[in-house]
This record gives structure tokens, sequence and C-alpha cells, in this order.
């Protein structure tokens, strides 16, 4: 659309969404209930805003995540079902593969909707960060109780080093990260799986290389 952009920071993203749909699933029940109860009350007021033009009924009724997602993705969108429509949107495999502008991940291990494992299924991307922390959560990463989360000041300091033309590195983003991250370098030829949440000592700041070396400093 004529924007010119500088760079990218995503902060927990859906990788895979067919994973996250089963971590979803087989997690906790207050998950797929507040997604349930937020959805139904967004798909009341559009039924209400544009009466006639839609009946949400029998989907509200069926309170269920996957079933609600299917029975949507069947009657309104182009999508033949619901894995096609999940395929569709992951950011797996080469769908980050020949980035433009470089972009950074921030996602934490113990995050119950996105599976750890699934950064081992990112490409070797040069122009692609991936800062990984041991606790965070789904969008949490709070310092303390009462306090805000260093990912708000990373964001920031990720976006001024973009503006700042200095791609790849910059010392203001990773003041940001919080204590205890360490930069991980490792070649594209090293080999292995990321460490699972109770192997990772640390947050860790890497590269994708270092990500599939499965680097932790």
């Amino acid at each position: 659309a004529g924007l010119a952009i500088a760079g990218v920071v995503a902060v927990s993203p859906v990788l895979d969404p067919a994973r996250t749909l089963d971590a979803l699933e087989s997690g906790l029940w207050i998950y797929p209930r507040y997604f349930v109860q937020k959805w139904s009350r967004s798909l009341r007021r559009k039924q209400a805003a544009w009466p006639g033009a839609f009946d949400f009924g029998p989907l509200l009724r069926s309170r269920d995540l996957r079933r609600m997602t299917a029975d949507l993705v069947l009657a309104h969108t182009d999508y033949p079902d619901l894995e096609s429509y999940l395929a569709g949107y992951a950011i797996t495999g080469g769908r980050l593969s020949g980035l433009e502008v470089p972009s950074t991940i921030v996602t934490a291990l113990d995050d119950p909707m996105i599976p750890p494992h699934d950064l081992d299924r990112l490409p070797r991307e040069p122009r692609l960060r991936i800062v990984v922390t041991e606790r965070g959560g789904h969008c949490g990463f709070l310092e303390s109780l009462g306090a805000g989360n260093w990912v708000d000041r990373f964001v920031h300091a990720e976006f001024e080093r973009y503006l700042a033309g200095l791609g790849a590195a910059g010392d203001a983003a990773e003041q940001a990260v919080p204590a205890g991250a360490q930069p991980a370098g490792a070649s594209h030829a090293a080999a292995g799986p990321i460490p699972s949440a109770a192997a990772s000592p640390a947050p860790t700041t890497r590269s994708a290389a270092a990500v599939h070396a499965g680097a932790a400093r």
C-alpha cells in the first residue's frame, strides 16, 4: 500500500494456528472458554449491527472453539476446510524466507498457546531475530507484580533502531532485553532442537540460525 516499513516486531505471535488450537484444547479449560466468550460477544455485536445480513445463531450455540472456527470458515471464507484455513495463516516452514526488512519475534517457552518447539520450524533467515525467554506466558513478560513488562521497552527500542537504520543489531534494543539475556550465535550448519522450558536456564536473544542450533548461553 505504499508504506515504507522499516522493521517488524511480533510479540507472542501464533506460529502454526493448528498447533495453537490443539494447545488451547489440551490446556486449561479457561483458555478455550475465554476465547469462545470473547468471540461470541463480537459475533452478537456484528449481527446486531447488520440485522438480516448474518445469522450466527447455530454458531453461537455450539460453544466449541474448533467447531465455531470450522463452521465460520466454511460459511464465510473461500477455504475448503478448517485445516486449509489454519495452514494458510501459519508462518512456519518457508513463509518467512526472504524477508525484506529486519524482523523480531519475542516469545516465551512457557507460553500456553504457542508450542515452543514450533520455533524449530521457522526458517534460517538472516533478517529474522528471535528473542526467547524462559518465563513470560502469552503476551505477559511481567517484571514483577504491579509493575509493567519489559517487552514494551524492548519493542520501543527495536523501532528506534529500525528507524535509525541499524538493521539486525542495535545497542538500545539489546539493553531492553531482561537481565540475563545473552546474544547467541551459531552457524546454519549446526543442528539440534530448541531446549525445553525446563532446560533453558535464562532468557536468550537468538538469531534464527541459533534457534535451529539450540544455542543458549
